[in-house]
């Protein structure tokens, strides 16, 4: 079956179409703090780059960051793009031009549930998704493991350290505050102490204590970048001996900046995925 998936970001939105043979990829211009009205003419710039046909905008996946409302309505908190707190998904999915039906996914769920289906990984997998946030999606065998509508929480908001939260120290935003257009060179440069790469380590203990996988996987875009210290990273998190950790435990990297938009495009076509 064909299929659209759209990623929308704190930064940009991303695009995927799938045409039963191959993947089109396609991205909007970079925005910060947009409004609607912008938001709108992002995703609809992406649709027009993948000349995404009736079909595909009929079987559509749209990543949305936030917390969702109890009754699935709406994003109720999006504290990255506050636009969309409170925007009613059908009304938004009418202005972006795709069915009002589309299926609404998490950026971390749709990125994990990608990487893992691609890679065929067995066992649990914890996929933590860094970018504008943080978010985290659990698999067991490919099966998506949740606790409850809401996901199972949210990792971009656990302390680490002088009052700072993970996002606060490792997302896009903060990165880009430190490095301006640099941030791959920036985060390659890191040592041992910085804030960056200790706050990576302390959250990854807290997903082995809590969710003890057997593969660890970095994605989005600074988990990309974060390739560039697989080493130093791998060494200072078994350095923490969580007692519980899985003892053949893997950290592994995305391969993609597109993995939550295929990942949507994915749940579309099975949205039992």
């Amino acid at each position: 079956m064909n299929s659209l998936g759209i990623d929308i970001g704190g930064t940009s939105v991303k695009g995927v179409a799938w045409d039963g043979e191959v993947w089109k990829q396609a991205q909007s211009e970079t925005y910060a703090h947009p409004e609607r009205a912008e938001i709108v003419r992002a995703v609809r710039s992406v649709i027009e780059q993948l000349k995404a046909d009736a079909d595909q905008r009929k079987s559509a996946g749209v990543c949305l960051p936030g917390r969702s409302a109890g009754d699935s309505s709406c994003i109720e908190l999006s504290v990255n793009l506050p636009a969309l707190n409170g925007w009613a998904f059908g009304a938004m999915f009418d202005a972006f031009g795709i069915d009002p039906e589309s299926t609404v996914c998490s950026d971390a769920l749709a990125a994990g549930l990608d990487f893992v289906r691609t890679e065929q990984l067995g066992g649990r997998a914890a996929c933590i998704s860094l970018g504008t946030g943080v978010g985290l999606s659990v698999f067991d065998d490919g099966v998506p493991v949740g606790i409850g509508a809401r996901g199972i929480g949210h990792l971009g908001m656990v302390s680490v350290g002088t009052g700072q939260t993970l996002e606060a120290v490792v997302g896009v935003r903060a990165l880009r505050a430190r490095f301006a257009d640099a941030v791959h060179d920036g985060i390659g440069a890191m040592g041992d102490d910085d804030p960056v790469i200790r706050a990576i380590v302390q959250a990854v203990g807290v997903v082995h204590a809590i969710y003890v996988p057997r593969s660890v996987v970095l994605l989005g875009g600074v988990g990309l970048a974060l390739r560039a210290q697989r080493d130093r990273l791998d060494g200072l998190i078994r350095a923490q001996h969580c007692p519980v950790a899985d003892p053949d435990w893997v950290l592994r990297f995305g391969a993609s900046a597109f993995h939550a938009a295929m990942g949507a495009a994915r749940l579309a076509n099975d949205p039992r995925s």
